[in-house]
């Protein structure tokens, strides 16, 4: 019995990568369809569409929150179950290297000339976005993920009692009540929001992965569906008792989503055999780039072609120019070491073969 327990671990463990490279697919797919809700690319006057709204505000309940999940998975496995990262201050380096470099490379030399391209020249807009972090386009997700690795660091061994459960979900309501009235500074309430799902993904790891695997995906796919609708009738509706009653049905439906996409993945990558395939390969390791690079070469597409051709046309060409091109950058710039630590990834080194899709994902 605890051999069978041991080798659904490590399968669940393995395909990871997989998880990780199809939600970066799928946050592409996001980009690409957002523009038709009319409020997301202000340069381009675009009429709002009822159904990819609802399908874009389907993929935003379990997306970011899927990513944060896994990264709280690895965290497990990493720091408690193989005694790595045992010391803060390597760690704190060691993220800095992988998300705050990224942050610092990409706002330079891509999202804030494309911003002053689009928008044209505003200081203050820019002070605010990018350099004091209030919304800093996609590259918001490497501040709060930095974040929260240093936030969840000290507390790691304490997350792992049985009632530590608690603090999650205060920092949850501080992020709640504190973004109505502080700005989000460097993402500080993003990042008190997300701890929750990084503690989910953590606890899923040390206890809960076999115990869930139990229910197929598909009720899942069902409950999370089910939840979605309640929440938009619930948001439908006025009053401070549904405002409230909003809040916590989008918190299950956020939770459920983060175990309806880690199921539904779970089994996919075990049917799929993807780890023979290079495309697969290519794409896992060219995830980072990808999430740093598509989001602005969408806004080109929609800014070029909204006012040519019909909108839902131009979600596919998004989806096609965007993952292509941002592939291509990937594919020149994991070539060399330079460009690699600059997109926070390892170094080539010499006579030394790269290390594992995991190890590089964590």
């Amino acid at each position: 019995m605890e051999n069978d327990i041991a080798i659904k671990k490590k399968s669940f463990l393995e395909n990871t990568p997989f998880i990780k490279m199809a939600l970066m697919i799928l946050i592409v797919l996001y980009h690409s369809l957002i523009f038709m809700n009319g409020e997301w690319f202000a340069p381009a006057a675009v009429v709002r569409q009822s159904i990819p709204t609802y399908i874009c505000q389907w993929l935003n309940s379990f997306l970011v929150f899927g990513f944060v999940f896994v990264s709280g998975y690895l965290f497990y496995y990493l720091k408690i179950e193989k005694n790595k990262y045992e010391k803060f201050g390597p760690f704190v380096l060691t993220k800095t290297k992988r998300l705050i470099v990224p942050y610092i490379f990409v706002c330079l030399v891509w999202a804030i000339p494309l911003y002053v391209a689009f928008y044209g020249w505003n200081f203050q807009d820019i002070l605010h976005k990018f350099i004091l972090g209030e919304g800093p386009e996609q590259l918001w997700f490497l501040l709060m993920l930095f974040l929260v690795f240093v936030i969840f660091w000290p507390l790691s061994n304490f997350f792992t009692k049985k009632y530590a459960f608690v603090v999650p979900l205060l920092f949850l309501a501080a992020s709640y009540v504190g973004s109505h009235y502080l700005p989000n500074y460097f993402q500080v309430w993003s990042t008190l929001k997300f701890v929750f799902y990084f503690y989910l993904g953590f606890v899923f790891r040390k206890s809960l992965d076999i115990k869930f695997n139990k229910i197929p995906f598909y009720v899942w796919i069902v409950l999370d569906a089910l939840l979605f609708v309640a929440l938009y009738f619930v948001q439908k509706r006025s009053g401070n008792v549904m405002k409230v009653l909003s809040i916590g049905v989008d918190f299950m439906l956020c939770t459920v989503g983060c175990l309806m996409i880690w199921s539904t993945l779970q089994f996919v990558g075990s049917k799929i055999h993807w780890k023979k395939s290079k495309v697969i390969g290519f794409l896992i390791s060219s995830s980072m780039v990808v999430y740093l690079f598509h989001q602005q070469i969408v806004y080109a597409c929609v800014y070029l072609l909204s006012d040519k051709i019909n909108c839902y046309a131009i979600a596919p060409i998004n989806f096609v120019v965007a993952l292509s091109i941002s592939l291509l950058i990937a594919f020149v710039m994991l070539k060399f070491n330079v460009t690699r630590f600059l997109v926070g990834e390892k170094p080539i080194r010499q006579n030394e073969v790269e290390s594992s899709n995991l190890s590089s994902n964590s």
